[in-house]
């Protein structure tokens, strides 16, 4: 039985989702998770000895990891791959929270417009494609038997794209992806319940609609991501291959190491 990590508020094996041709991830080797820069103590060997965690890949910005430092000093290894710039990362910090949640309300299409372009922007922005691609070269160079979890802030929308293409290569079809993603709002229930109930207790009604627009998982974000996809790149096999520079040599070692 696997042990609650309380300093993390998401964890999630990707073990036996199925690909196309009937085959399953292995249990244990991949993760999704959210940042672990709050572990407590005892969590950094509950992972290693439970979870198998001995990698992590962060695409936090620059800003993000100089406030919330993690696994410093660790038995765990850790690689740092920024999908964006600071000032290119839209998402709400108790520090910007209240600006950032003010100004998107006020644009056209509210807070769920200005997220489906930032998974656009997710797709299209040079610095997250060299990310990819790193984060395909780490997992291409890992020890097959040891886990691997990928993350951002709360494990959502950069981790939610990433998400997409490692299934996509890992051949899993597009509705079981969606899916999965969709998934991050049963995990995460209870932390979007309570912001969206002190906004509206204690701020505004009107701005904390727009808030759970940002804080859940929803449909049209991560098609966002797929349209940008078809209409920037044709289709996902050649973003994988032209974009992110994945072979077909490299797609089935991926296959062989993590599908059983």
């Amino acid at each position: 039985m696997k042990k609650k990590i309380k300093g993390l508020s998401l964890l999630d094996d990707l073990g036996n989702i199925k690909s196309v041709d009937n085959k399953k991830i292995r249990k244990g080797v991949l993760y999704r998770s959210s940042h672990f820069a709050h572990l407590e103590d005892g969590d950094e060997d509950r992972l290693l000895k439970y979870y198998n965690l001995h990698h992590v890949v962060d695409f936090r910005t620059e800003e993000e990891i100089t406030k919330m430092a993690e696994l410093t000093n660790s038995k765990i290894n850790r690689y740092w791959y920024p999908l964006l710039e600071s000032h290119e990362n839209r998402m709400i910090t108790k520090e910007n929270r209240m600006g950032i949640l003010k100004e998107m309300a006020a644009q056209p299409g509210g807070a769920k417009q200005c997220m489906a372009d930032y998974y656009c922007l997710l797709i299209t922005s040079k610095k997250a494609q060299t990310a990819y691609k790193n984060f395909f070269d780490t997992l291409l160079k890992i020890n097959p038997n040891e886990g691997l979890a990928f993350h951002c802030t709360q494990g959502k929308d950069r981790t939610g794209v990433a998400l997409m293409l490692l299934l996509s290569v890992l051949g899993v079809k597009k509705e079981r992806i969606i899916k999965k993603y969709m998934q991050y709002n049963k995990i995460k229930f209870h932390f979007r319940f309570w912001a969206f109930v002190g906004m509206t207790l204690f701020i505004s009604p009107r701005l904390a609609r727009h808030l759970d627009k940002i804080l859940g998982a929803r449909k049209e974000y991560i098609n966002a991501a797929y349209q940008t996809i078809e209409k920037e790149y044709q289709n996902i096999d050649n973003y994988i291959s032209n974009v992110i520079g994945l072979s077909d040599d490299n797609i089935k070692q991926l296959r062989l190491k993590y599908l059983y």
